[in-house]
Parts: structure tokens; C-alpha cells; sequence
């Protein structure tokens, strides 16, 4: 929920006349800058606690996949599911709210996961971790488009839900 935390700010981010899609971009690929080290990180620390060489690429390449995933499905939240959060006594239902999205994250994690097996199959695991993630970025670029192209054309729908007094 990217805009969750702007509340009524939101409706001047509205007024200000940007294009919103491109701040929903901007917003939901910002978690990656501190995912990517952290996937890295977690990946050493489980090679240097006994893994192969083999499973060190492959192993962030699977998390890779599902931080990207991750920035898809959050972004398509951000828009079809927004919430104020950023006043203290404003988060009624949130908590089911993300279950229900957190429901809808794991088979999609868990499709990626049976496309990956498929591939290992007949591919290396760093083959297999390049394509399963190079889909995981296509997916998760058309959900961005998607959630990007439905707040530029009803910004409102969002405002309601985030600033009704705006």
C-alpha cells in the first residue's frame, strides 16, 4: 500500500498535477533498494553456512524474483485496496486487508515456484533463476501498468479512500 502513508497529502499530490502512475513507480520500486542487498546478504550468509557454488547465483535469483513479485502485487494493491494508515485510530480492517492480498501473493510465489521445478528439470538453476525471473519483472511490470493506468484515470476513486475531507 504505497500511498498509505500520505493520507490527505495524497490529495495534494493530486492537485499538484504530477502524473500519479509515475509516482506509484517510483514508490513501489523504492523497497528494492534496500531488498536487493538483503537477498544478497541472506544468500551469502546461507552459502557460507555450507552451501555450493551452484546454489549461491540461484538462491538470489529466487529472491530476487520474489521481492520483484512482490513489487507487483503491491503496487496493484496500492490501487485497488488503499487505506489511510497515517493517522493512529484510521486502520480499521487493515490487518484482514493484507491477508486477503498476502492470499493472493503466495499462489502466484507458489506458480513461480512450480515454473522453477519445471525448468530445473532440464535447465541449470541459474538458467532456471534467469528466466523465472525475467518472467517475475514482465508480470510485475503489467501489474505496475495496470495499477499505474487506473489511478491516472480515476485519481479520485484513491483520493476518497485516502483524504475524503480533501
Amino acid at each position: 500500500n504505497v500511498f498509505a502513508y500520505d493520507g490527505p497529502g495524497f490529495g495534494f499530490l493530486v492537485s499538484s498535477g504530477a502524473r500519479l502512475s509515475r509516482v506509484l513507480i517510483g514508490k513501489a520500486l523504492a523497497p528494492l533498494a534496500f531488498l536487493v542487498p538483503l537477498v544478497v546478504g541472506f544468500s551469502f550468509l546461507a552459502w557460507a553456512l555450507g552451501g555450493t557454488r551452484e546454489d549461491l547465483l540461484a538462491g538470489m535469483l529466487a529472491g530476487f524474483s520474489v521481492a520483484v513479485a512482490g513489487v507487483g502485487v503491491g503496487a496493484l494493491s496500492s490501487v485497488l485496496n488503499a487505506s489511510d494508515q497515517s493517522r493512529i485510530g484510521n486502520r480499521q480492517g487493515a490487518f484482514l486487508k493484507v491477508l486477503a492480498w498476502f492470499m493472493g501473493f503466495f499462489p502466484l510465489i507458489s506458480l513461480g515456484g512450480t515454473i522453477w521445478w519445471l525448468l530445473s528439470r532440464h535447465l541449470s538453476a541459474d538458467v532456471t533463476g534467469l528466466i523465472v525471473l525475467g518472467l517475475t519483472v514482465a508480470l510485475s511490470a503489467r501489474l505496475i501498468t495496470l495499477a499505474g493506468r487506473r489511478v491516472d484515470r480515476d485519481p479520485e476513486q484513491l483520493l476518497a479512500r485516502l483524504a475524503p475531507v480533501y
